[in-house]
């Protein structure tokens, strides 16, 4: 419930154009649950919306593999 909050307040930051706000938020949300792919693929957007492109790609392959183990 905890991350869920901090991915809420992620997107209010975003919705603002707070993208570092948004990015540490959603870092709180997946260091609370690892497996929260979209989570991830925000923090790539929130970097890359940062001119982070390093960041915001990891982030992005993170969500991809969750992504990818989810599927049956």
């Amino acid at each position: 419930a905890k991350a869920a909050a901090l991915y809420e307040d992620a997107l209010d930051a975003q919705a603002d154009y707070r993208f570092q706000a948004m990015a540490n938020l959603l870092t709180q949300a997946v260091q609370l649950e690892p497996g929260f792919g979209l989570a991830y693929a925000k923090i790539g957007e929130a970097y890359f919306r940062l001119g982070k492109p390093a960041p915001a790609r990891w982030a992005l392959l993170r969500a991809d593999s969750l992504a990818a183990r989810s599927l049956p």
